[in-house]
């Protein structure tokens, strides 16, 4: 069963709230690739486009839609941590282009991309490298058979968002020592 971005939105909503308080709103952000820019790698457009133009990095969250396979339920959103552009005029923009692949592509409507700013969803970093916090899931309705694989998807992420993270620091370690 597919839902329109409409339909999310109360779900959405309840989402942002669990990923950031009560204060969170999601907005509509307009999506206006920079030609500079690199799919999936919006930590160094964002830094890349500040140093160029000025203005400075918003991090936060964008979401998607997913089908858990074998459950013919509505589905699960996902928040990734996401950087964009904020001009020096206050306007956020997200400078990165999509990938080409339609399925992993963030909920988009009218080249607006929706997306949660969060301060403290900005990465650590290891010398200039971000460590990207994991992934967050939420179930789209309360059947358990979902909630179940969502909670799974949880656990696997955190382990692989941290094992890369411990990756990429003894990489970056190594070739300082070379």
């Amino acid at each position: 069963m597919n839902m329109t971005i409409k339909e999310m939105k109360p779900h959405l909503r309840t989402f942002a709230k669990e990923i950031k308080g009560a204060s969170s709103s999601v907005q509509d952000v307009q999506h206006l690739p920079d030609v500079r820019a690199i799919v999936n790698a919006c930590y160094q457009n964002v830094d890349d486009k500040v140093a160029r133009e000025g203005g400075s990095a918003q991090y936060g969250w964008h979401f998607s839609h997913k089908f858990a396979p074998d459950i013919s339920e509505v589905g699960y959103l996902v928040a990734t941590n996401h950087a964009v552009w904020r001009s020096p005029l206050g306007k956020l923009i997200d400078i990165t282009p999509f990938h080409p692949d339609q399925s992993l592509r963030p909920l988009n409507l009218e080249g607006k991309v929706l997306f949660l700013a969060d301060n403290k969803a900005e990465p650590a970093r290891f010398e200039a490298y971000p460590l990207p916090h994991p992934m967050k899931y939420y179930a789209l309705n309360s059947g358990k058979k979902l909630k179940a694989y969502v909670e799974e998807l949880t656990q696997k992420e955190e382990a692989a968002c941290a094992e890369y993270n411990k990756e990429l620091i003894e990489q970056i370690t190594e070739q300082k020592r070379t």
